[in-house]
């Protein structure tokens, strides 16, 4: 294709997320160019996963043992043809022009990596209800944040197919692996992170309080490996360091607004989550990152 006209693959990795999963691709499919590709990752779900997606027109991959999400992603980025790569979630809800907001950013000459804002949905439960307050996504909390390198999260983050097999994929991690693919990419390239401040996607949260925390038990156990990849004094502050910003920002609105004073706790809450995840492997001693890739850096035609 034309580098005016650049073609697109949308990979989403999941498991046992048939519900989602529907929602997710009646948002994208339709968005799809003649020469554009949506390929689900699989990755050893139990429920009708792979017929959902197959009945709305994505390709299916089905890798033989659970292996985790990058790994997923990594599968079908390395079996990709197509110039761009755009990294999605089943619990994304795209909305019109996204694709071609990510089309027109990665046209642009020097720029490898595209996100557009994300908007957290709200719904019946005090976790999704959070997680909505909270916004996780919100494209100020990673791209031109005072003093820290930009990176953006593999819910809606593009990237040349081109630069993405140069710097040999995704690292074995379990999370922030997005954070360490963003970061060498702007390290190793003289490229540019493109951005659309528009919300051209929402986000579904997850619904339950355990699954918050876990989440952020997660987020606390690569942060160290994730420091340790990068140190402060290449990328800036550490994720933690923006989660605190977001922090001292809920509490401003819990000074000008007091019902927000459980919001606050909670969200406190899940910060000690996190900060126990990082404790935990320090104290374990555990290696708790592979230094290799799944793909080596390799010329590319």
């Amino acid at each position: 294709m034309s580098p005016a006209n650049p073609t697109i693959e949308i990979i989403i990795p999941v498991k046992n997320m048939a519900a989602h999963l529907r929602a997710c691709l009646s948002t994208l499919m339709p968005q799809l160019g003649a020469d554009d590709l949506l390929t689900v990752v699989d990755d050893g779900s139990t429920d009708d996963t792979a017929a959902v997606a197959r009945a709305a027109g994505a390709r299916v991959l089905t890798p033989t043992v659970g292996s985790g999400p990058y790994a997923a992603r990594h599968s079908a980025a390395i079996a990709s043809t197509a110039d761009i790569l755009l990294f999605v979630d089943g619990r994304c809800r795209a909305r019109p022009g996204l694709i071609e907001s990510h089309r027109a950013m990665l046209s642009t000459p020097g720029a490898v990596l595209s996100c557009t804002d994300v908007q957290t949905e709200s719904g019946p439960t005090l976790a999704a209800k959070i997680a909505s307050t909270l916004n996780p996504f919100s494209i100020d909390g990673y791209i031109g944040v005072p003093g820290r390198a930009d990176y953006y999260p593999t819910a809606n983050l593009g990237i040349t197919r081109a630069t993405y097999l140069a710097v040999g994929g995704f690292r074995r991690m379990r999370s922030a692996g997005d954070a360490d693919l963003c970061w060498r990419v702007l390290k190793q390239t003289q490229g540019s992170f493109a951005t659309d401040r528009r919300v051209l996607m929402s986000w579904v949260p997850r619904d339950k309080m355990t699954d918050l925390f876990e989440q952020w038990y997660r987020y606390g156990q690569s942060s160290v490996a994730l420091n340790a990849l990068h140190p402060p004094a290449e990328v800036g502050r550490s994720t933690g360091a923006a989660t605190t910003g977001r922090m001292s920002a809920l509490l401003d609105g819990v000074r000008r607004e007091p019902r927000k004073l459980l919001v606050l706790l909670l969200r406190t809450a899940l910060h000690v989550v996190y900060l126990a995840g990082r404790l935990r492997v320090k104290l374990s001693r555990e290696a708790f990152t592979d230094p290799g890739l799944y793909g080596e850096p390799r010329p590319v035609a």
